[in-house]
């Protein structure tokens, strides 16, 4: 059975602009980006899903597959595969 829960809040946090931190935007940007030498600035994504509806029922927990899907839209020096 699938059942499919989409994220009840987001928001991209930007580390080098506290005033710049967003939830209202339709695309949620993470990056690591070099500015310099040694100066470098990160972008995380907080991602919230209301858990509420549910279920776990009487299943083994072995036997469930959680999985979130994400998409890119502008890719840049990405590895194949990451765990």
């Amino acid at each position: 059975m699938l059942y499919i829960i989409n994220a009840s809040n987001d928001a991209t946090l930007y580390s080098n602009s506290s005033s710049m931190n967003t939830g209202l935007d339709e695309i949620l940007e993470i990056a690591k980006v070099t500015t310099g030498a040694s100066e470098y600035y990160i972008n995380r994504a907080l991602v919230k899903f209301d858990l509420t509806k549910l279920t776990l029922g009487s299943s083994v927990a072995g036997q469930r597959k959680f999985e979130l899907e994400m998409f890119v839209t502008q890719p840049e020096n990405l590895s194949v595969s990451y765990t």
